[in-house]
């Protein structure tokens, strides 16, 4: 049973993250010449946050790379 109300009360916050981000957080790191993590961990907390910044980064990429199956994309007959 799916509770529709909570997917959408979820759908509605995530929204109103994404256009937050839009307005506010996006021109501000134009201004500071800001795009990747690194840059962010970089500018904000100096050049030695960077490792921590570098790990978080392979986490996420490790994370997302786990759970796939290497023939997903081959069809099963």
């Amino acid at each position: 049973m799916i509770l529709w109300p909570v997917v959408l009360i979820y759908l509605a916050a995530m929204f109103a993250v994404g256009v937050w981000a839009g307005i506010f957080l996006v021109p501000r790191m134009w201004k500071l010449r800001v795009i990747t993590t690194l840059q962010i961990f970089e500018t904000f907390f100096g050049p030695s946050h960077r490792v921590v910044s570098l790990l978080t980064a392979l986490m996420r990429d490790f994370g997302a790379t786990a759970g796939s199956e290497p023939d997903a994309h081959r069809r099963r007959d």
